[in-house]
């Protein structure tokens, strides 16, 4: 789709043609008058779901438009509905001549030497006049093309406060479209505050020239773009980075590059590492992917250049759950899965995976013959040269990844300042920070908090070198729920972690509505396993709200595919805090099973939370290294699980339940996802996922005798 060049006299006719009251659009236009002097529309790729003109469109953000003011004199408000967008676009196309943007040259210099690609401030357009702002005004630059260093350019709005001075930038890299209004009112928080702000497609992204291969440029990206914004004639020289998910995962790829001009990170729900050693992916349960319908919905849905979701994911997805075999997901989708057919069998963790691969450029090698590539891990931590505030939650599907790298950065970073300043914030939050009610629980206004301002207190310390504090918190602070306060430490884990074994027993039948297992610190002596079956067909649904927090999920654990062990009502307070794990051994009448072990807190009054993400993905009896054959030739499987991070408070009263299961899947229906949104193992020969055409149904088994306890290890804090 060309690009269309919108100038002041162009806007200046698409105005005229909508009789709007007060526009003095003229470049001539004194520069003193509190009017909008020119505003600048460009085309920008959206979603087809999106609707408008077919994916043109253009809006105020809510935020600008309230520090814009509220006198007609010293603004001007265009709303536009959807009929009167047309109008506007005729007004503009008639007054630019629809005259298409000549094809940019190509450019072969370094971002260092990149001045002159600048537009100057006298042509740069002014959007509005914030009198909050530092000099009284902002600049706001449109598309601003960043050359990297293979001459490939990636489009770049900036936002600055007018006048002389220099400023800090405060950077966010996304492939989700800079065109959000959400960036809008994010820029004019960060201009009132004194910085430089600037939004960019990631490469092969909407405006964003290139390809789009994920995790593969980013790191040299990112530093490209930070070494071209700490050079402009505005900028202090100093830049930082916020932003969540994939916009904190750019972060962390971009932290160990030596940018001389990069000076602080704030990662947000993070949901990969610089890497870790490759066994830990032999034990890894969380959010690992493997044919999760989730991980499909992100990975279909971002790739290509404009993103695409089937109207909320409602309807490829669904039929996504039942089709076999999954090597012909394309034809679900109705696009081509370059990724795949690896994915299917990956060990590796989902993100970690896909994003090592994208990095080589290589979708086929299986995974051993790709070790090399994790080999030396700890050199990049070494090199990481900045301080970093890394914010998740504990209901967030991303919540391990930002503890292992604050963990690695304080372990392995060469330099002290560095490793003394890394802080860790974990919250009762979902894949998205800050609100204070999560699924069905309210945790308090304490819970609250703003990221925007968490934000710019780092920068404040580490841009602008502003001793407000922050830096001489303690590193660590951990929402407790339960208690519903906050817990600050010196480290992750809290020292003095007590890592305490809970065991699993029962009388062979821990299924609840047979009265359930026991869980207790006592080893087991001796006792029948617990059987279940378990039907890939016949998944048991939990209620949308799920999918963000904790809900009541006692009904769900009366199933007879579903296995709970819980205390007797504690006497006592128990605080768990810190990194899970679990050894279950199991078997399987299949070729292969998958276990999820999920933690609850049992209320007096029969109600059942989960204490983490809900529906983290399984735990898949294959990657095992501990295989015993049974004297009746039963194959026994140990399977070691590292489970996602918590904080609780258990109560008095209240009951410690640990649940087993095969699967489950999270009812999206009423919340816009699809109907059948979570995971679910097919029980077939390890290696087959992909082609098996048939899935299985199984008699699965836990054991918790003397020589098989299996058991999960619960981080204790005294009190």
């Amino acid at each position: 789709m060309p690009k269309l060049d919108f100038t002041n006299r162009a806007l200046a006719g698409a105005a005229a043609a909508l009789a709007l009251p007060n526009t003095a659009m003229s470049q001539d236009a004194p520069a003193a008058a509190p009017v909008i002097e020119e505003i600048a529309i460009r085309p920008v790729y959206r979603p087809p779901a999106s609707g408008w003109l077919n994916g043109i469109g253009w809006s105020m953000s809510k935020r600008a438009k309230d520090v814009v003011g509220e006198r007609a004199s010293d603004r001007v408000a265009v709303s536009l509905a959807h009929a009167w967008l047309p109008l506007l676009v005729a007004g503009v196309l008639l007054a630019a001549g629809c005259s298409k943007a000549p094809a940019p040259a190509k450019v072969d210099e370094s971002p260092a030497k990149a001045a002159a690609e600048e537009p100057t401030e006298e042509a740069a357009p002014v959007a509005a006049v914030l009198k909050e702002a530092p000099g009284g005004g902002i600049i706001v630059q449109k598309n601003v093309m960043i050359p990297m260093r293979d001459g490939v350019r990636l489009a770049t709005d900036i936002y600055r406060p007018a006048g002389g001075e220099k400023y800090p930038v405060v950077l966010v890299r996304t492939p989700y479209g800079n065109e959000s209004p959400l960036y809008g009112d994010q820029a004019l928080f960060y201009v009132k505050k004194g910085y430089a702000y600037a939004i960019q497609d990631c490469r092969g992204k909407y405006d964003s020239e290139g390809d789009w291969y994920g995790k593969r440029d980013e790191a040299q990206d990112g530093s490209d773009t930070i070494t071209w914004l700490g050079t402009r004639s505005w900028s202090s020289g100093k830049v930082g980075m916020t932003g969540g998910s994939y916009l904190g995962m750019v972060q962390y790829l971009v932290a160990d590059q030596e940018n001389p001009y990069l000076k602080a990170l704030v990662p947000m729900v993070a949901p990969t590492t610089l890497g870790r050693d490759t066994t830990d992916f032999d034990h890894l349960a969380v959010y690992s992917g493997r044919e999760a319908i989730s991980n499909i919905t992100w990975m279909m849905s971002t790739d290509g250049r404009v993103n695409q979701n089937d109207g909320n994911f409602s309807l490829t997805f669904e039929r996504a759950w039942d089709y076999l075999p999954r090597s012909e997901y394309p034809k679900v989708f109705g696009k081509p899965m370059k990724w795949w057919s690896f994915m299917q069998t990956n060990r590796n963790g989902f993100w970690e995976e896909y994003y090592l691969r994208a990095a080589h450029g290589e979708w086929q090698k299986p995974f051993p013959e790709l070790d090399s590539w994790w080999q030396n891990y700890e050199e990049r931590y070494k090199k990481v040269n900045v301080p970093m505030l890394h914010i998740s939650g504990w209901y967030d599907c991303c919540g391990e990844p930002p503890t292992k790298m604050f963990q690695l950065v304080r372990k392995y970073a060469s330099d002290p300042v560095v490793k003394n300043n890394q802080q860790l914030v974990m919250g009762p939050w979902p894949h998205g920070v800050g609100k204070s009610k999560n699924g069905d629980v309210e945790f308090g206004p304490q819970a609250k908090m703003d990221p925007d301002e968490a934000s710019v207190q780092w920068f404040d310390r580490w841009l602008k070198g502003q001793e407000n504090g922050i830096d001489k918190r303690k590193p660590v602070r951990l929402f407790v729920m339960g208690e519903n306060r906050w817990r600050e430490a010196d480290d992750w884990p809290v020292p003095g972690t007590q890592f305490t074994k809970y065991y699993f027993s029962s009388k062979g039948a821990a299924q609840l509505s047979k009265g359930g297992g026991q869980l207790s610190t006592e080893e087991p002596t001796g006792a029948p396993a617990d059987r279940f079956t378990y039907d890939p067909a016949d998944v048991r649904p939990l209620p949308g709200t799920a999918l963000f927090g904790p809900v009541d999920l006692a009904a769900n654990q009366k199933r007879d595919d579903v296995l709970v062990y819980t205390t007797p009502p504690l006497d006592k307070p128990v605080e768990v805090t810190g990194p899970l794990s679990a050894v279950v051994y199991v078997s399987s009448s299949a070729p292969s099973m998958d276990i999820m072990v999920r933690l609850f807190d049992v209320h007096p009054n029969g109600t059942a939370y989960s204490m983490y993400y809900v529906y983290a993905d399984p735990f898949r009896t294959p990657w095992s290294k501990s295989v015993e054959t049974a004297a009746d030739g039963t194959r026994i499987t140990k399977a070691e699980i590292a489970l996602p991070p918590t904080s609780v408070l258990f109560q008095k009263g209240h009951r410690i339940r640990v649940e087993i299961s095969s699967a489950y899947f999270v009812d999206g229906g009423n919340i816009g996802l699809a109907k059948r949104f979570g995971a679910h193992g097919l029980n077939v020969e390890p290696g087959t996922e992909a082609t098996a055409t048939k899935w299985n149904i199984a008699q699965q088994a836990v054991y918790h005798d003397k020589a098989r306890a299996s058991h999960i290890v619960l981080p204790v804090i005294p009190r």
